[in-house]
């Protein structure tokens, strides 16, 4: 139907300025902030290149699964996606550590005691602490 496929590419582009707006961003935040400042640039770096080399195979998957004489998933595709959604939502609840209010200097000595990301929001840093 005309209309429906008027209405998907409509809600795509959507999404995507939405996307772009809000969420999209945060990834360059993550790095910045939770990346040790010895390594940071090193962090920042092998983050986007590994980024980049993800988002090749997830274009093309995306354009096989949208295209009619490909997989012809049209909508359904957005469940694959959910997927991958929900995967990443479950290890940025295990693995993404809760850095508010705290200095870089608090969030290397939580690193190198090797506190778990979970528990870095009620781990105790003394002022006098220097490791």
């Amino acid at each position: 139907n005309q209309s429906t496929n008027y209405a998907q590419a409509c809600l795509g582009v959507i999404i995507s300025f939405v996307f772009a707006g809000t969420m999209g961003p945060i990834s360059y935040t993550i790095i910045a902030e939770t990346s040790s400042i010895r390594l940071r640039a090193l962090s920042t770096g092998v983050g986007r290149a590994a980024y980049y080399v993800a988002e090749i195979p997830m274009i093309y998957l995306s354009s096989k699964m949208l295209n009619p004489t490909g997989w012809n998933m049209a909508g359904k595709c957005g469940y694959v996606w959910a997927g991958t959604a929900c995967v990443s939502f479950v290890s940025a609840y295990f693995f993404l550590p809760e850095l508010k209010h705290r200095s870089y200097r608090e969030a290397d000595i939580l690193f190198n005691r090797r506190i778990p990301a979970r528990k870095f929001k009620s781990a105790i840093v003394d002022i006098k602490d220097n490791e």
